[in-house]
């Protein structure tokens, strides 16, 4: 967020550029957040048990099926986390905030449920990429102050080594 200017009546200009928005709602459905979501059985359990009902996939199963009957190999199966992508959608909320994060499936309690697993998983993993973001610049720091110690200890020694010799000079006149 800005940085509230007196000009502004106290009122806070918080809108975001609307690439961070499409940033998001890209991550939502990305296999970095799905693979997080995946790892819960229940949402996986959902997700292999619900099939999926889109023209696209009967298409693609019925092409598999023809190729397998001619002998040829079929092409590589879905994984499980494309199988939810396909499901799952994300959309910024004009003028907010928010991100709506929404599902498919036969029952609507399942929808409900993959959306929710989802937006579990989104959190998650921009905790973990806030977490692990904050350990590397801990990391820096301490490095940084590692440095600063050593150099703060070599001065340290420098201006005891220049008193020793500015008392053996002013001794010695």
């Amino acid at each position: 967020p800005n940085v509230m200017r007196f000009e502004e009546g106290g009122v806070e200009q918080t809108r975001w550029d609307e690439s961070y928005y499409e940033t998001q709602t890209q991550l939502v459905r990305s296999r970095s957040v799905l693979d997080i979501a995946l790892q819960n059985p229940n949402i996986n359990a959902l997700v292999e048990l619900d099939p999926d009902f889109s023209r696209a996939s009967l298409v693609s199963e019925l092409r598999r099926s023809i190729l397998a009957m001619l002998g040829a190999a079929p092409g590589p199966t879905e994984e499980t986390w494309e199988r939810l992508q396909k499901r799952v959608t994300a959309e910024h909320v004009t003028d907010t905030r928010f991100v709506d994060i929404s599902a498919l499936s036969r029952e609507k309690e399942t929808a409900v449920v993959l959306a929710n697993y989802v937006a579990e998983a989104f959190e998650v993993y921009h905790r973990k990429t806030r977490e692990e973001s904050l350990g590397d610049a801990f990391l820096k720091l301490e490095r940084e102050k590692e440095k600063e110690e050593l150099a703060l200890l070599e001065a340290e020694q420098k201006l005891q080594e220049f008193r020793e010799q500015a008392q053996a000079v002013s001794v010695t006149t």
